[in-house]
């Protein structure tokens, strides 16, 4: 079991690589570098929700 603070904290940090690709995906924020595994992003951060929820 994971304590709620854990929780939280993936939660947020999957939030944020969720608005990080967005924001790569409208072109607000250029990492070029990273440009090509937005969707992989996407799924890792959907996966963290799945283990947290």
């Amino acid at each position: 079991m994971m304590s709620q603070q854990t929780k939280l904290k993936l939660r947020i940090i999957a939030i944020t690589i969720v608005v990080l690709a967005v924001g790569m995906q409208l072109q607000f924020i250029i990492i070029p570098s990273l440009s090509s595994y937005i969707f992989w992003f996407v799924v890792g951060s959907f996966i963290l929700l799945l283990i947290t929820s």
